[in-house]
């Protein structure tokens, strides 16, 4: 039985449906780890549910992983066998361990973790923390000189110059330091941005743009007017897809009216991002338990 271009099939995934998806997408998503041998696929017309394996490309395509791992096993077994006539203890080569994976010093357990989840493990999550304390201490900042110069006016006689000399460099000092945090909001914005669209690449076709692109048009004048609406609520719509193309049923959905709000209200950015920084944290480490189906 042949997977045909133009069909739409069903998939189960970890004990969930997942789809339909396109037939073509269907053979690149077993390509890429996501339908195993040991799923199950329906279409229109079917009885019932059949084994991936039914289908001649997967068959095929498994059959090509599984001789890919037997050879790397062979080759392992050989890396662990002890030089011939040598008197020492064999010199282990610890190939699952290599720096492309993280690397061995101190995540020893990677070596025994699929490659997909060894990617998976390596990734950042985010702070919605950081985004409240880098948004809304700049506003404490600046309202302290303004409560100084309220207090000083209330009394009612001028301060002597010793004292406005403390006011002033107070006043400066809140005022750098409120601008550096606005400086720093801006730049962890960007940070988590990219790291939220990268984490949805893995599904082809399915983000509308690249995490590069997603970033670096924002800093283009008066297109970015437009693309801002793009990347932010239109993150939380392709989130939201990503999921539901993952079958995690139980992972809460991205807010898209929150992005939209957030693009006409500044002071609701920060909630937005905060919002962000959970679905970042979904997919990032530890390993997400729930896209996972564990």
């Amino acid at each position: 039985m042949d997977i045909l271009q133009g069909v739409n099939y069903l998939y189960t995934s970890n004990g969930q449906q997942v789809g339909p998806v396109e037939g073509a997408h269907l053979v690149q998503l077993a390509q890429q780890g996501h339908v195993t041998a040991t799923d199950h696929i329906w279409t229109e017309g079917m009885a019932e549910w059949v084994p991936a394996t039914t289908f001649n490309q997967l068959a095929s395509l498994y059959q090509a992983q599984q001789q890919q791992l037997q050879a790397q096993a062979q080759v392992q077994q050989a890396s662990l066998s002890p030089p011939i006539g040598g008197g020492g203890a064999p010199t282990v080569t610890r190939r699952g361990n290599s720096s492309r994976t993280g690397g061995s010093r101190g995540r020893s357990t990677l070596g025994t973790l699929p490659a997909r989840r060894q990617f998976q493990a390596a990734r950042k999550g985010a702070s919605a923390n950081l985004i409240y304390t880098l948004f809304f201490l700049p506003i404490i900042l600046f309202l302290i000189p303004m409560g100084f110069g309220m207090l000083a006016a209330s009394g009612g006689q001028q301060p002597s110059d010793e004292a406005a000399g403390i006011l002033g460099i107070t006043a400066l000092i809140c005022i750098v330091a409120g601008y550096i945090c606005l400086i720093a909001y801006g730049v962890v914005t960007y940070v988590y941005l990219y790291r939220a669209w990268y984490y949805i690449q893995d599904i082809p076709g399915l983000a509308r743009t690249t995490p590069g692109a997603a970033v670096g048009m924002l800093f283009i004048p008066f297109f970015n007017l437009y693309w801002i609406f793009n990347v932010f609520p239109g993150w939380a719509t392709d989130y939201n897809r990503y999921l539901d193309a993952k079958g995690a049923t139980t992972v809460p959905r991205a807010s898209n009216g929150l992005a939209i709000a957030a693009m006409l209200i500044p002071l609701a950015h920060p909630f937005m991002m905060a919002d962000m920084c959970k679905g970042i944290n979904n997919l990032a480490n530890p390993i997400d338990r729930a896209l996972q189906g564990e």
